[in-house]
């Protein structure tokens, strides 16, 4: 029997994201903790009853969220949303 082995803890992929001059890494989509990732993802398929989205980029961008206007917020969920897309093969509905 072969056995596949699979090392976690690696370098995390990221969406920088530059806030008041300082970049701020998002993790993608595939990076995050299976909680996490359930939560998000059932936001992206209209199940955002709880501001998942806006909470999740809250936790690493902060006040920043609730400061920017709401077409720098859509360019930043967007650019997450391509670069999580492209990381995983597969759009977030999916």
């Amino acid at each position: 029997m072969e056995v596949k082995t699979v090392t976690i803890g690696e370098d995390t992929k990221c969406l920088g994201v530059v806030v008041g001059g300082d970049t701020v890494m998002v993790p993608l989509m595939t990076e995050l903790p299976r909680r996490q990732f359930r939560e998000v993802a059932a936001a992206f398929n209209g199940e955002d009853k709880e501001g998942a989205i806006d909470g999740f980029f809250r936790t690493y961008l902060g006040d920043a969220v609730d400061e920017m206007k709401q077409s720098d917020f859509l360019r930043v969920v967007r650019a997450w949303q391509a670069a999580s897309e492209e990381d995983m093969g597969a759009t977030l509905g999916e």
